[in-house]
């Protein structure tokens, strides 16, 4: 009988700690562990409870679990010829389509690609620069969404100037930014998210932050110590950040600048990371910068959107850069309580439209046959593509 109990101990033990690790997101894990250690419940109470108790509050069933609708969308670039757009067909134009779907989630974020400014000058030797006048921040404004994440590989094209002013017509508009600030610290900083008690850390990273462009000037887009820029996509920090903000949230989404530009199969290096990232505690990760849409992954119980492609382009956009996607998921306490895919076109003034009928079945085969492998269940709901286990 000792034995036996032994045995039980040891199993409870282990399945306490992978329960630990992933911060219990894995509802399914209860009944196995109930069926386990109900036979000897008051032996092993003692030998592992405060491991769970550490890990996460008591929990409760999905049904009972307050739910944050959060909706994501990819770059959005309100220079060239959208600036133009907008100073002549309203401030509303580039949202017109899609302002509603995210004003009608609990919380939206995109990426911003280029400064709002006119001030700050070009960084020498970068081929090319961009920047939107800053009377576009009323675009952003009226366009249903909360946040800009802000580390890009072009959001430092005007230096600092141009970053501290976007800043402040970002604050100045009510809207929230992150990836970016005064300083390394300040540029990392998880960006929080509550409702009803439930706490979401989002963070940013760029994977070119570290790169310069003039021997004479060899100032990176990254911040550092003190100096302000972008928070870098570098293994270790993002590994660090994401355990730092696992100590005052229940979730944490990832979102991440990366990867080529109109390249939709993903690098065995990219996944690689992606997974470290989820293996280090990341919930979410959502990939913009391809200027196309890639592939979606299950791993690890993390979703793993690779590239949702560009949400506005001021640029000329054709064939597959035309489709782009809107990312929406339901977080509870638990995980990932839904998650699905909106399918969007880019007209050809680069505004986004949602799609409907073939167009949006085709975007929806397209995302299927590119998430070929990835171990993630995507089934058509309606005019958008529904992501499960």
């Amino acid at each position: 009988m000792r034995a036996w109990a032994d045995k039980l101990k040891s199993i409870g033990k282990q399945l306490a700690e992978q329960l630990r690790k992933t911060r219990l997101r894995r509802l399914l894990m209860l009944p196995v562990l109930a069926a386990l250690l109900a036979p000897a419940s008051a032996f092993l109470w003692f030998a592992f409870s405060g491991q769970i108790s550490q890990a996460k509050p008591p929990l409760k069933l999905p049904e009972e679990e307050a739910g944050l609708i959060l909706r994501v969308g990819g770059d959005i670039l309100l220079a060239g010829a959208m600036e133009t757009y907008i100073a002549n067909k309203g401030p509303d134009f580039p949202f017109r389509r899609v302002s509603d779907l995210f004003s009608a989630a609990d919380f939206s974020y995109a990426g911003l690609k280029a400064p709002l400014a006119d001030t700050g000058s070009p960084l020498p030797g970068k081929p090319l620069t961009l920047r939107a006048a800053p009377e576009t921040v009323e675009a952003l404004a009226l366009s249903g969404l909360s946040l800009m994440a802000l580390a890009s590989g072009h959001i430092m094209d005007f230096d600092e100037p141009a970053l501290d002013q976007t800043i402040s017509l970002l604050d100045g508009a009510g809207l929230g930014y992150m990836g970016a600030g005064e300083d390394a610290e300040a540029a990392a900083k998880p960006y929080t998210v509550s409702r009803q008690g439930l706490r979401v850390a989002l963070l940013d990273f760029c994977e070119s932050a570290d790169v310069f462009y003039s021997y004479q000037y060899p100032r990176t887009l990254a911040a550092g110590e003190n100096k302000a820029g972008v928070a870098a996509l570098r293994e270790e920090d993002v590994l660090k950040a994401i355990a730092s903000a696992l100590l005052g949230h229940d979730l944490v989404v990832l979102n991440l600048h990366w990867g080529e530009e109109y390249y939709a199969n993903i690098s065995p290096g990219h996944r690689e990371l992606a997974h470290r990232f989820i293996d280090g505690g990341a919930d979410v990760i959502v990939g913009h910068h391809s200027r196309g849409l890639q592939g979606v992954e299950i791993y690890n119980n993390g979703l793993i959107v690779y590239s949702l492609g560009d949400l506005v382009c001021g640029e000329s956009v054709s064939g597959q850069s035309k489709e782009t996607t809107i990312l929406e998921l339901e977080l509870t306490a638990l995980g990932i309580k839904s998650a699905r895919l909106y399918p969007v076109l880019l007209s050809a003034e680069g505004r986004p439209e949602p799609a409907t009928g073939r167009p949006a079945a085709d975007i929806m085969a397209r995302i299927r046959a590119l998430s070929a492998g990835f171990n993630a269940g995507l089934t058509a709901d309606g005019d958008t593509l529904k992501i499960s286990r």
